[in-house]
């Protein structure tokens, strides 16, 4: 939401009333502005959320400082009751082995959990609300991630069939190739012998 779109809201007396508490995200802002987003809010009486923000591109150490970085942030400078964090993850399709022989960095969850045989839409807009990458063997998703911007971001895996043993060594010798490219690429196919990807 823009501070103009923020200024109109809180300028309309039913909108202001109906309103309990404001929520804002903290990608690519200046200090200047989360404190106009913190003294607005202020103003009007109400109290600030900041309710999402996610580090694709840090880890270990660094990741932690990020983190730290942005809670002093929202807590200082926006006046911010609760922050919440979001942490990017992937989403396999059911149709590729539910348990992985290695630890990607980031979250992993499966479609199973959507339900019996979900479809690609549902798989897709699940995908889209939680930020997920898409990692499947279905050529339809590519063809999504090409029509459209991310999220859902999509790995497709274009290798034919592996023993078990061979697929999980596969991909625990790509996968920090794979998480290195996110979030700039929304296209990631990963071959047997390459990486080839997409920025969006």
């Amino acid at each position: 939401m823009s501070l103009g779109y923020l200024d109109t809201l809180l300028g309309d007396p039913e909108a202001r009333d109906a309103i309990h508490t404001l929520t804002c995200h903290q990608y690519s802002v200046t200090n200047s502005s989360l404190f106009r987003w913190g003294r607005r809010t202020a103003q009007a009486g109400k109290p600030l959320w900041m309710s999402e923000w996610g580090d694709w591109e840090g880890r270990g150490i660094k990741q932690a400082i990020n983190y730290a970085l942005k809670i002093h942030q929202a807590h200082r400078v926006m006046n911010s009751g609760v922050w919440c964090m979001w942490e990017p993850g992937f989403l396999f399709d059911e149709n590729l082995p539910s348990r992985l022989t290695f630890t990607p960095s980031l979250p992993v969850c499966y479609s199973t959990s959507l339900g019996q045989r979900p479809s690609d839409s549902a798989i897709c807009h699940h995908a889209r609300e939680h930020r997920l990458a898409i990692v499947s063997k279905d050529a339809d998703f590519s063809s999504r991630a090409m029509s459209g911007s991310p999220p859902p971001w999509v790995v497709h895996l274009r290798f034919g069939n592996l023993r078990a043993r061979d697929y999980h060594a596969l991909l625990a010798r790509l996968w920090p190739r794979v998480e290195a490219l996110l979030p700039e690429h929304k296209l990631i196919c990963v071959y047997a012998d390459r990486i080839e990807s997409f920025r969006y």
